[in-house]
């Protein structure tokens, strides 16, 4: 057993550690009052306490993980050649995240991982509330800070002291919403918690006006009127009929699109609801025209599937993670992601098979791939320690203290 106060410290390091990753204002304290360096150190203690407190099967157990991710960033950094600091820093930080995921479904008991829910669902709940008084005043808030070049100009850090969230963490709310589905379905979350996330998530969208995570938002709230024995086939077929009514019936589709980009109250979101609307044409003529720069990534992996842009510089569209990597990296990217994405997957979402609804779990995971192929990023901290965590508290058994402030969101 691992002694009480090992565990309430590093549980302390890591509560500053998901603060820091979900708060805006967190990183910006630090860094103007503490220096960057103090929170190295935090990472840098974590890592430590981890290593020491932990056993050798749990370093073993996500090597899988780590080498591919290790492998990506080494290609990366000889093909890009950035600062060699910041790399090792961005590497490190990633790599974390894949440690206390996996460290804290396995070692920390159904208490102390119903805590760390609390604490992840609080720090979402004061950023998005925040970021959506933001918004009102500085409508542009949040996709400047998603196009913003250094981190340190002085909108950035304005908006930062705001805690004003910007791309990621308007993504991130949206990446966590399925898991909060399930753990109503399974009867962890009360009601009233699940119908806050859902107007919160909503609002929050339409205030920063990123259309893909609409989207997404009304897909996973289509899973809330499901059975909570939801199945992986019950999630591929509802696929495969979507797939199928979109191109069958593609003019009611259009239709619907065009219906709900009327009612949207935001330019943006509107905008390119009525150019998805028009189909392939509608698309080509709007503003940025994802689908030229899906397609100029695409054919920059065919015309190099080898080595990619590695030795050649090729163009990319700049806004698919995973169509952009495979361009650049060619078949040495696409089986790093192959790897990274299976070994996340085995290690934090397969365990969860067994369990009733595993299906809203598939989900949950697929969504964050189908993002990373249609935006930037491979939110790793949502795939590794945000969605592990909470999909281990609903499936764990443990005993409601009806004194706890927990118990006051949760239903066991």
């Amino acid at each position: 057993m691992i002694k009480t106060d090992k565990v309430t410290s590093l549980a302390l390091l890591i509560i500053v550690i998901l603060a820091y990753s979900i708060m805006p204002i967190i990183p910006r304290i630090f860094s103007a009052y503490l220096t960057t360096y103090a929170y190295l150190g935090v990472v840098i203690l974590t890592f430590f306490a981890i290593l020491i407190i932990g056993k050798q099967e749990f370093l073993l157990g996500i090597f899988p993980i780590i080498i591919p991710l290790v492998m990506l960033n080494v290609i990366i950094y000889f093909s890009t050649r950035p600062e060699m600091m910041l790399w090792v820093y961005s590497l490190l930080l990633d790599v974390l995240a894949v440690a206390i995921g996996a460290y804290v479904i396995r070692f920390f008991d159904y208490k102390v991982i119903r805590v760390f829910v609390v604490v992840i669902l609080i720090f979402l709940a004061i950023t998005a509330i925040t970021t959506i008084i933001g918004l009102n005043t500085n409508p542009d808030a949040a996709r400047y800070l998603a196009t913003v070049a250094e981190s340190n100009e002085e909108e950035a850090v304005r908006y930062g002291f705001m805690n004003i969230g910007g791309y990621e963490f308007v993504y991130t709310v949206g990446l966590i919403y399925p898991a909060i589905i399930y753990g109503y379905k399974s009867k962890k979350i009360h009601f009233a918690v699940l119908i806050a996330y859902a107007v919160i998530d909503f609002i929050l969208i339409i205030n920063s006006g990123y259309t893909i995570s609409l989207l997404l938002f009304i897909a996973s709230t289509v899973f809330i009127f499901f059975k909570k024995e939801l199945t992986v086939r019950n999630v591929v077929v509802i696929f495969i009929v979507v797939l199928l009514f979109s191109l069958l019936l593609f003019s009611l589709l259009s239709y619907l699109i065009d219906s709900l980009a009327d009612v949207i109250d935001n330019k943006t979101i509107s905008d390119r609801l009525h150019d998805l609307a028009g189909g392939r044409e509608g698309l080509e003529k709007s503003e940025d025209n994802r689908l030229e720069l899906y397609l100029t990534s695409i054919t920059s992996f065919i015309s190099h599937p080898i080595f990619g842009g590695i030795f050649n510089k090729v163009p990319t569209g700049g806004h698919s993670y995973i169509l952009d990597m495979l361009a650049n990296y060619g078949l040495f990217g696409l089986i790093a992601f192959i790897f990274i994405y299976s070994a996340i997957y085995k290690t934090f979402y397969k365990t969860h098979k067994n369990k009733a609804g595993y299906g809203y779990v598939f989900w949950a995971f697929m969504q964050a791939i189908i993002l990373s192929v249609l935006n930037t990023g491979l939110w790793l901290y949502v795939l590794t320690l945000f969605l592990p965590i909470i999909l281990t508290y609903i499936n764990q058994k443990g005993v409601k203290d009806e004194s706890s402030l927990d118990s006051k969101f949760f239903t066991a």
